[in-house]
């Protein structure tokens, strides 16, 4: 994963970001790391559709 090395070695969560976001403002190592398992479930599920659709199975 290319989000890895550039974690690696931060250990506060709160750190701040030397970017900002749309708003304006800096988000922490954990407000990204969230971000960023949200952004996989939510594509995770759109596969899960895909899949469905295809092949008409659906999941438990």
């Amino acid at each position: 994963m290319r989000t890895e090395p550039a974690a690696r070695g931060l250990l506060d969560l709160d750190a701040l970001s030397k970017r900002k976001i749309s708003t304006g403002e800096p988000v922490t190592l954990r407000w990204i790391i969230m971000h960023l398992i949200e952004e996989t479930a939510r594509h995770n599920g759109h596969i899960d559709l895909l899949g469905e659709m295809a092949d008409g199975v659906t999941g438990d």
